[in-house]
């Protein structure tokens, strides 16, 4: 899983998923199927819009691209958080669903007779994620959704190897070929560090105070990170003779800091970041994570701006991607609607922002809108979870707006394992709800790959016009197995072409399937 940014191409790398492409190849030329006879993607999609069963199918053999907006311990679903949990022997509170290590106090039960009663396995896993919450306004599932990561941390914290195995796994079901994963690595001995600094506010002074004891993290870091990669690659016998189709997925990292957490402690996590994306091409970019709403993160998230914008002088190659304006005024007061994308955008320098949902609140919201339109800032957007969180959906949802105004837009998954859903469903959701054709359909996908924080060159001349190739890979034929040497040196050279083609292989096979 390990990768430099001029990762070595091997036959077998290029040629994955790339048997069926082939195949279809040949049978057209020899075997006399004609392209007229391959049913129209299009077409197809419009005959089964109205269709839940043959909707889902139809998405859920689609191509998807990337998932770029995904926390690690967001994704299991509970079940996977008491089987855990029940095989280490741990306790879970019949009231409040928190699962703890033993013994078992008060209202605990040890979680492996939860497991065995099935009407308090039912409420164990209702009490874990958002399954069956009453979506009814104005109650909406903001404060039961972020309390789950409270509930089952004892859990995750030490299975972070079976999350990731589960992500990705989940993800090849999924047909989703790229992930980029929150997670915080290092968190306890960067805690540490924080914990002894002393915070003036000056940036400087407060970057050479933590710089020398947050460098002395990196090597443990990188160890943390082949240790997780390395334990996941093994359950899912990645280097066996028949490895899991998961182990096809690629996965990266991104370094979050948890923004209700002191100043020193969420500037170590972001220096951090910066320093560890320096020398381990698998971790690409920052984060701020947890409640945008909560006290302190209103308080400080100016402040947490002017950290980001420092910390991209300092390292110019920084890839920052944010949660922003995930509010609305059923959460906060009006003043804090005005500002927060704006600030993403023009202090933090941010390359994508998460969420959006209060675009419309922003001051000047349409020149905000062409800004990122223009210098291509992309937004992920999560309609499940800005449904369950913050009760926004149809056409409340900025969706269209984002969309209309040539903003790079993706649909991304949040935390799939409390909200139960897929990346399946987001899709779904998306073309039932906004009445998507194939082509913006495409788009969306396209354009996940095309945002990614992937190193290397671009597949496409213009990143974000999908018309054109790059010279050296225009005449080659996604549908052939075979790559001119030219383009093959291209994407020898570029991981993010390589991961592009992939991705166009994978398009032009399901294009082609006949339906």
């Amino acid at each position: 899983m390990k990768s430099t940014q001029r990762a070595s191409i091997s036959p077998a790398r290029l040629a994955r998923g790339l048997v069926l492409p082939a195949l279809l190849y040949l049978l057209a030329g020899c075997c006399g199927i004609q392209t007229d006879r391959l049913t129209d993607t299009a077409d197809s999609l419009e005959r089964i819009r109205d269709n839940p069963a043959g909707l889902h199918a139809f998405v859920q053999d689609m191509p998807k691209g990337a998932d770029l907006h995904t926390h690690l311990s967001g994704i299991p679903y509970a079940e996977s958080y008491l089987k855990w949990a029940a095989e280490d022997g741990m306790c879970i509170s019949t009231t409040t669903w928190a699962i703890t290590p033993s013994p078992c106090v008060d209202t605990g039960r040890p979680v492996v007779e939860i497991l065995a009663d099935m009407r308090w396995y039912n409420q164990a896993i209702d009490g874990l994620s958002m399954r069956d919450f009453p979506l009814v306004a104005p109650q909406f599932g903001h404060d039961h959704f972020f309390k789950a990561f409270s509930l089952f941390g004892d859990v995750s914290d030490s299975h972070k190897a079976q999350m990731l195995a589960e992500a990705i796994s989940r993800a090849a079901k999924d047909n989703t070929e790229y992930l980029e994963l929150m997670l915080t690595l290092q968190s306890d001995p960067l805690a540490d560090l924080a914990a002894l600094a002393v915070w003036t506010g000056e940036l400087e002074s407060d970057y050479q105070a933590l710089l020398t004891g947050v460098r002395g993290r990196v090597a443990d870091g990188r160890a943390e990170v082949d240790a997780l990669v390395a334990a996941s690659r093994n359950l899912l016998s990645c280097d066996s003779a028949v490895p899991d189709p998961a182990c096809q997925v690629t996965i990266r990292f991104i370094q979050q800091a948890n923004r209700v957490s002191s100043p020193q402690k969420v500037f170590a996590s972001l220096i951090f970041g910066a320093e560890i994306a320096l020398r381990d091409p698998r971790v690409v970019g920052v984060e701020l994570v947890a409640p945008e709403d909560a006290g302190p993160a209103l308080t400080n998230y100016t402040l947490h701006m002017r950290m980001l914008a420092f910390l991209k002088k300092k390292y110019s190659s920084l890839n920052v991607s944010l949660h922003a304006g995930e509010l609305t005024a059923n959460l906060v007061a009006p003043q804090h609607l005005t500002s927060h994308i704006t600030q993403a955008v023009n202090i933090a320098g941010a390359r994508r922002i998460g969420h959006g949902v209060d675009l419309k609140s922003e001051k000047n919201w349409q020149k905000l809108l062409a800004t990122m339109a223009r210098e291509r800032i992309g937004v992920t957007i999560l309609l499940t979870s800005n449904a369950q969180i913050l009760g926004v959906s149809g056409e409340e949802h900025p969706f269209r707006a984002y969309l209309d105004a040539g903003v790079p837009v993706m649909l991304a998954t949040d935390d799939q394992g409390i909200s139960r859903g897929s990346h399946t469903a987001e899709f779904e959701r998306a073309i039932t709800t906004y009445g998507l054709r194939w082509g913006q359909v495409k788009q969306l996908i396209r354009t996940s790959m095309d945002q990614a924080f992937i190193r290397g060159n671009n597949l496409w001349q213009t990143p974000g016009d999908f018309s054109r190739r790059v010279d050296v890979c225009a005449a080659d034929d996604p549908l052939v197995d075979a790559v001119s040497p030219g383009c093959n040196a291209y994407l020898h050279n570029n991981d993010k072409a390589l991961e592009q083609w992939r991705l166009e292989k994978r398009l032009a096979t399901f294009e082609h399937l006949e339906r």
